[in-house]
């Protein structure tokens, strides 16, 4: 998937800016494991492909992709913005009202961008018979238990859900290193993770270079197993993969630091509950010892 926004709000507001995902068909690079979408067009790149080395093979694949038709794309619903410009939501607190709530919404093929709106935002005009899915917080985000509602092609907000995503009450932080974190989704009138359409696991380090991208970068690895004996459609199965971009958004990328360093001493943040939508750390200060 290729994401665009707006180059202020993602250099203030990241990870709760305004954004747009496109996400289209896996094209491997020659060489690697092969599948038939890549046989069809292996011989016509092969050829290219060896007079190009490093930085241009990089260049070069990103520019192929790029050419490739869009399956689907996710839209933020909205996000808060660079100098506070209105409208924007106001994300990462206690979800009360409507405009503490996130959200993406799934549509199939591409969104063309409205010059009159910043890059990732919805314009409110988004065709109806291309909605696929939406994935939401419901008011009080569940609790203490994160919940995200799920909604089929051409709901609204308004209408029942046909499922729901429940996450851990405790993750984050340095729990990252040691702990796989699962989301639960099931039927919207299933009991509390039930898990009975599919399970969502954010998996933790296996080793030490994976350990060393958890702790210095943004990468995460995660995991979607769905449910055999349900029988999912295409585009219910997009609005789970949206459901998981968005707990990644919420709850892990830059929500949720390991530590933190100032003048007077060190914070180690040991992981993080979410209260009503709101991240509450449980951390560990280390103060400096003056001279």
């Amino acid at each position: 998937a290729v994401a665009s926004s707006d180059d202020w709000n993602r250099c203030c507001c990241a990870p709760n800016h305004p954004l747009k995902l496109e996400v289209r068909p896996y094209i491997p690079a020659p060489g690697a494991a092969g599948s038939s979408d890549w046989s069809n067009l292996h011989g016509d790149v092969s050829r290219d492909w060896q007079g190009l080395t490093g930085g241009r093979k990089q260049q070069y694949m990103r520019e192929f992709y790029q050419r490739q038709p869009v399956l689907f794309s996710i839209l933020r619903d909205d996000g808060m913005r660079c100098c506070y410009k209105c409208p924007c939501k106001w994300l990462n607190t206690f979800v009360c009202f409507n405009c503490c709530r996130d959200g993406m919404h799934i549509y199939s093929g591409s969104l063309p961008n409205d010059p009159n709106f910043e890059v990732g935002r919805p314009t409110k005009n988004e065709p109806l018979n291309k909605l696929m899915g939406s994935v939401t917080q419901p008011i009080f985000a569940g609790c203490c238990t994160p919940t995200m509602h799920l909604r089929g092609e051409r709901q609204s907000d308004a209408d029942e859900p046909y499922g729901k995503i429940e996450g851990p009450c405790f993750f984050g932080g340095c729990s990252e290193f040691c702990c796989d974190f699962k989301f639960f989704v099931s039927n919207y009138k299933s009991g509390s993770k039930e898990g009975d359409l599919a399970l969502i696991t954010k998996k933790k380090p296996t080793n030490m270079a994976t350990a060393f991208a958890e702790a210095f970068s943004e990468a995460d690895n995660y995991t979607i197993e769905f449910n055999n004996n349900v029988r999912l459609t295409g585009a219910q199965k997009a609005t789970v993969l949206a459901g998981q971009l968005l707990a990644d958004y919420m709850y892990f990328d830059g929500n949720t630091d390991k530590c933190k360093i100032d003048e007077n001493g060190i914070t180690i943040y040991c992981f993080y509950c979410s209260i009503i939508g709101y991240l509450l750390p449980c951390c560990i200060y280390i103060p400096f010892q003056k001279q």
